[in-house]
């Protein structure tokens, strides 16, 4: 109906106001458009310049007395454990495990764990270290779990580096209790250990 009217006025050699009014909306919509393509753009980069300078986590460390080992940002660029030292001399019998103090208390970010993990140069000589975890909730003192498995004592002296300590990020989904036929199936199934061979 407005497109002939539109014709019509036209022939006539002028415009309906209908017409006129319909080119405002649309002219209106447009501008409209143009400002949300924008706005959205600038968020967009406002979003990502934002995210690249978000202020870095701290680990918040307190050492239970001033003489105990301070513990340091990881040796090199690309490293992922900082190193955890041993706060007194202590000896590990053959064939032991003792809990090794650091003398270090964390204050780690919530959403974040601590890792503790070995070092390799005491894992070939036979000192293995018990994998741990520091939750962020946790104000006690930092232990590292050491077991001598050599048919000698081993000694550490204060300072001694003992453990890696990892930073990393957790997640915590809800749990949701379901019938195990109504699990996704998946090409391995029930194979366990050994299922991939052993060479």
């Amino acid at each position: 109906m407005v497109i002939r009217m539109a014709w019509a006025h036209e022939k006539a050699g002028s415009t309906p106001a209908i017409l006129t009014e319909r080119k405002e909306v649309i002219m209106e919509y447009l501008i409209l458009f143009i400002i949300g393509m924008c706005s959205t753009t600038m968020g967009v980069i406002l979003g990502i310049t934002y995210a690249t300078h978000l202020p870095k986590k701290k680990l918040r460390v307190a050492r239970l007395m001033p003489d105990v080992p301070r513990l340091y940002p990881p040796a090199h660029m690309g490293d992922a454990g900082y190193d955890l030292r041993c706060s007194k001399n202590v000896i590990i019998p053959a064939q032991s495990t003792m809990t090794l103090p650091t003398g270090l208390v964390l204050e780690i970010p919530k959403g974040y764990e601590g890792q503790i993990r070995g070092r390799s140069g005491l894992a070939k000589i036979g000192i293995s270290t018990h994998v741990g975890t520091v939750d962020s909730s946790y104000r006690g003192q930092v232990g590292v779990i050491i077991c001598n498995t050599r048919d000698i004592p081993w000694d550490f002296n204060k300072g001694d580096r003992v453990a890696q300590l990892v930073i990393s990020k957790v997640e915590t989904p809800n749990i949701e209790e379901v019938d195990r036929a109504s699990m996704i199936p998946t090409e391995r199934g029930e194979d366990g250990f050994g299922s991939t061979g052993i060479a």
